[in-house]
């Protein structure tokens, strides 16, 4: 049985992560997809909660945005398709194509998405970045856009869609 320690000093086996809490080490016999998912819901977690504190008075209540009358998790499935958008300008293909996108939650008209570049030291983090916001707050259906950074798991080719990845040959 593999045990994995959690930042609030709980463990847990690789089969069964639990609902909260941020992982500081794994073991290296863990399974890196159950451990890779749990980080990745876990850091989305933790944006969505943090932005919610900081919100601020300025923050208006906006007009109510269409995608929000259809059924719950369509919006965020709609803001998901709109940054079919922001394009890696180095690949001239989208981030959700390339598998760059890691999640998107949205609660209360705040959008927390995580997002990843190919390589640590992609000089087109900012960028990335900055694009996401930029579409996201263009859809009229957030206030506010928190993303972060991360690299782990590590992007691989894998990450890619069928078609992307047919469009490089692989």
């Amino acid at each position: 049985m593999t045990v994995c320690r959690s930042a609030c000093g709980s463990s847990r086996t690789s089969r069964s992560p639990p609902a909260s809490s941020t992982p500081v080490d794994r073991d290296s016999s863990c399974s890196d997809m159950v451990c890779s998912s749990w980080i990745v819901r876990c850091k989305l977690r933790s944006l969505v909660f943090t932005s919610l504190l900081v919100q601020t008075k300025t923050m208006s209540s906006g007009p109510l945005s269409i995608t929000s009358l259809l059924d719950p998790g369509s919006e965020a499935d709609q803001l998901r398709e709109q940054l079919h958008e922001v394009i890696d300008p180095e690949l001239g293909v989208d981030i959700v194509s390339l598998g760059l996108l890691y999640g998107l939650e949205l609660h209360e008209r705040v959008a927390a998405v995580l997002i990843t570049t190919t390589t640590p030291a992609c000089p087109m983090g900012s960028y990335l970045t900055e694009e996401v916001e930029r579409v996201l707050l263009a859809s009229g259906s957030v206030d506010r856009v928190m993303v972060e950074m991360t690299h782990y798991p590590p992007w691989t080719p894998e990450m890619m869609s069928a078609d992307t990845k047919a469009k490089f040959g692989w």
